[in-house]
């Protein structure tokens, strides 16, 4: 649960840093002066913010992943894979916000920032409802818990939210396969890349 809402907080930051950095960062057309390949720009520019939407999410990410590993008492191989999953895993919505904001600009060319980050950001709001809604209905009764017994029921309906497609599940389960199961751990841990290598080159 955790997990998937880094992944959103995620894409809603790596939304709204995209512009100053992809298009009102006056170095750029110093850059595009020179004789750099525009390939080279493009991942300069996505790692920069990358680490301008996601260094306060790390803050609280890092210290969570080392955590569990000390309670599930995990060997060392753990935290080296561990840790960097995580910072595999925030390309993914640095990628992602950058694919949807240069198409959304490719449309629509003539609108404003201002309307280019709300369209964007209702956008993943509707989409991650829909998803959440489709995948897991349960989670949305939480204004319908009248008891303890109702409220201890959606708690244990927290883990399971996301499903097997999305990014989140796959690092929560890298961090339970290093910890206990090191073939699922690996199979999660290389998928991980490949998605994340993929959603760069789109």
């Amino acid at each position: 649960m955790s997990f998937f809402v880094f992944f959103i907080m995620l894409l809603f930051s790596n939304i709204i840093t995209s512009f100053s950095t992809f298009y009102n960062d006056r170095e750029l057309n110093f850059l595009f002066s020179l004789p750099i390949r525009p390939t080279s720009i493009y991942l300069s520019k996505l790692f920069e913010n990358c680490v301008y939407a996601s260094w306060a999410t790390m803050i609280v990410a890092l210290p969570l992943v080392v955590a569990y590993g000390v309670t599930i008492k995990a060997k060392v191989i753990y935290y080296p894979f561990a840790i960097s999953s995580l910072f595999v895993y925030v390309v993914i919505p640095a990628a992602l916000a950058s694919i949807l904001i240069f198409n959304i600009l490719r449309l629509f060319p003539k609108l404003k920032v201002r309307d280019v980050i709300l369209l964007s950001l209702a956008f993943i709001f509707c989409l991650t409802f829909l998803y959440v809604k489709i995948n897991n209905p349960g989670l949305m009764k939480i204004f319908e818990t009248e008891s303890e017994h109702e409220l201890l029921k959606y708690v244990t309906q927290l883990t399971t939210v996301g499903g097997s497609y999305v990014p989140s599940t796959w690092l929560s389960n890298i961090l339970k396969g290093f910890g206990a199961n090191r073939g699922m751990g690996l199979f999660y841990f290389l998928l991980l890349i490949f998605v994340s290598l993929s959603m760069v080159i789109l």
